[in-house]
C-alpha cells in the first residue's frame, strides 16, 4: 500500500466517475486520541461544517458482500 499526503488524499477524495457515481477507496487515518483506524471500503458523504476550513471529509463504510 502507497502512502500519500492528507492534500492529495482529499483531492481523490472529491474525484466521482462519470454520471455522478462514488468512488470507493480504503483509507487508515489516525484518530484524535493516536488510534489508527483502516477502513478497506468507504466512500465520501457530506458534513454539515465547511470542510475545506476544517480540512475534514466525511467518508462513509461499506460493507464488500452487499455491493
Amino acid at each position: 500500500m502507497k502512502k500519500i499526503k492528507r492534500a492529495m488524499a482529499l483531492k481523490e477524495m472529491e474525484i466521482k466517475e462519470a454520471g455522478g457515481k462514488p468512488v470507493y477507496f480504503s483509507i487508515s487515518f489516525y484518530t484524535r486520541n493516536g488510534e489508527v483506524r483502516f477502513v478497506q471500503r468507504a466512500q465520501t458523504c457530506g458534513l454539515k461544517m465547511d470542510m475545506k476550513a476544517n480540512r475534514m471529509r466525511g467518508i462513509q463504510e461499506h460493507d464488500i458482500q452487499f455491493l
